[in-house]
């Protein structure tokens, strides 16, 4: 929905931490802290904002090979687990529901969110905060973490400023990685990237090939 209100700043921290199935078998689990502050340039508002939420077809029972739909999301199928929703401080409740990418914007293609209202006050920085947890795509050899920041466009204007810190929980070497988008820093484990005067184009994405590690 075309808005005036502006994103001012995303600041993101995953942090993983090897999940093991059996003796060999693992991937990683994944813990999310995400903080936003916003400004609205018009009246008090309120507003619904949203989280994309992912279905686990694997966790929901889908069998691609019969071509059944896609099941229904709750707080059982999708990937993300345990989301909280703070703002300015204070705990709010959220549900999932059904939603659609009215923006059309190229390579958004959730069709669930998490959902939850947010008053607004006029000119004044409103913080937000998310916290949750999920587990990598992949096992053992081939791990890849995601983390959506297209989203952001869809608010007005450009951010000040996103930064993103994703904790591998281990020093992996650096040709053992296939990082996006460009522009990260790492180091000790820590991959590290600090966008200014920006509006995202391109999701974070990073894969773990441990075949030799």
């Amino acid at each position: 929905t075309h808005t005036d209100i502006r994103m001012v700043s995303e600041t993101v921290n995953l942090k993983l931490k090897r999940h093991y199935f059996d003796k060999t078998m693992y991937a990683y689990d994944v813990s999310a802290d995400c903080q936003f502050t916003f400004v609205n340039p018009g009246k008090d508002a309120v507003i619904t904002m949203g989280f994309p939420a992912e279905i686990d077809e694997q966790e929901a029972g889908r069998d691609e090979a019969n071509e059944e739909p896609t099941p229904e999301a709750n707080v059982d199928t999708v990937l993300v687990q345990n989301f909280k929703t703070y703002v300015d401080g204070a705990p709010v409740e959220n549900h999932i529901q059904n939603v659609e990418n009215l923006e059309n914007i190229k390579g958004l293609n959730f069709n669930h969110a998490f959902l939850w209202p947010v008053k607004l006050s006029q000119n004044q920085p409103n913080h937000l905060h998310n916290t949750y947890d999920f587990v990598t795509s992949g096992e053992n050899d081939f791990n890849s973490v995601s983390y959506i920041l297209k989203t952001g466009a869809l608010w007005a204007g450009k951010m000040d400023k996103a930064e993103i810190a994703l904790d591998l929980g281990e020093d992996v070497p650096g040709y053992l990685l296939d990082v996006k988008p460009a522009g990260y820093t790492y180091q000790k484990g820590v991959i590290h990237w600090l966008f200014t005067d920006f509006k995202p184009s391109e999701d974070i994405w990073v894969a773990i090939n441990n075949k030799s590690h």
